[in-house]
């Protein structure tokens, strides 16, 4: 298998690339009960929040994102069980017919996979309880994730289809940790639930111009397999001219941030990871949350970003009233 080209690794992920340990070391300092991360996917540090034994309230609007969050991040004791895992790597299961997923990840996947996939779904739907099913699609996003991967670099896998769903059943039950706090994974528009939010913080990492649509192939197989479907367009993810879904006009962008911003008032503590991947320079940044009465600090994380990438966050900044 050849190895793909430097421009097609570009569009096959976006991929977080905030470090939580540092964004926690900063805003630790204030003594923290609850956070609240309104767009998980940017970030993807709630499961390190959760750590920190802090009360983590996420919401995303992307199904893959939310999936992961009840699993892994609301949830603190329900696993996988035996039995349902038993059935779901059963090597010798009577795998149906192509029927959803005709077409799913294009060249990314195999046939084979694909029916894979579709005896999946419909085992998981047979689970009434909704953890269960959340854990069961944590697991078979790792799975895609895997092929995916294993594409993208030219290499082949030993591991069959039950086997590799076997491994990764066992690394997620082995993931639920209980920090005895109410977590909270929600699927809402973001400004109708961070009005109703209760939090100490608000951390986000904006989304860059085209919000979802800026996603790769990866997600956009897991969305696809998640919502039953073989082609889910990713720029339908969040409403037209809200935080998340795709601008043309740096300048709508901001007048989304604002409003967004506008209804986590009532949040004592915002907490931004700014890098040069978001649509707006430091000073209009800056001159938005001035304009909304709070007061601005900015931490350098000295992160040499040509280490990292392009994208790397470079700066945590904390807004207070």
């Amino acid at each position: 298998m050849t190895p793909l080209k430097s421009q097609e690794l570009d569009r096959i992920s976006f991929t977080p690339e905030l470090s939580s340990s540092m964004a926690y070391r900063e805003i630790e300092r204030y003594h923290i009960d609850t956070i609240y991360d309104p767009i998980a996917s940017t970030s993807g540090a709630a499961g390190y929040f959760k750590l920190q034994n802090i009360r983590v309230i996420g919401n995303d609007l992307s199904l893959y994102t939310y999936v992961k969050g009840k699993a892994l991040w609301e949830n603190n004791i329900f696993t996988i069980p035996e039995a349902l895992t038993e059935t779901l790597t059963n090597e010798k299961a009577k795998l149906p017919k192509l029927y959803h997923y005709k077409g799913l990840g294009g060249e990314w996947l195999t046939d084979e996979l694909r029916t894979w996939l579709e005896y999946w779904r419909k085992e998981i739907n047979r689970a009434k309880d909704e953890y269960t099913r959340s854990l069961c699609e944590t697991a078979i996003c790792l799975v895609i994730d895997y092929w995916i991967t294993t594409k993208r670099f030219g290499e082949s896998s030993d591991w069959s289809p039950p086997d590799l769903l076997k491994y990764y059943i066992n690394h997620v039950n082995r993931g639920i940790l209980d920090n005895e706090e109410s977590n909270e994974m929600w699927r809402e528009d973001p400004i109708e639930l961070t009005e109703k939010v209760i939090a100490d913080i608000l951390f986000i990492n904006p989304p860059p111009l085209k919000g979802y649509s800026s996603f790769g192939v990866r997600e956009h197989i897991l969305e696809s397999w998640l919502r039953g479907m073989s082609d889910y367009p990713l720029d339908k993810i969040a409403p037209e001219g809200t935080i998340g879904s795709s601008f043309n006009d740096p300048r709508d962008y901001m007048k989304s941030l604002g409003d967004f911003l506008k209804t986590a008032d009532h949040i004592p503590i915002w907490a931004f990871a700014l890098s040069n991947r978001q649509p707006f320079t430091r000073l209009e940044f800056n001159e938005l949350i001035k304009s909304l009465e709070r007061r601005i600090r900015e931490i350098d994380l000295k992160i040499a970003r040509h280490f990292f990438s392009r994208r790397a966050p470079d700066s945590i900044v904390i807004a207070v009233r």
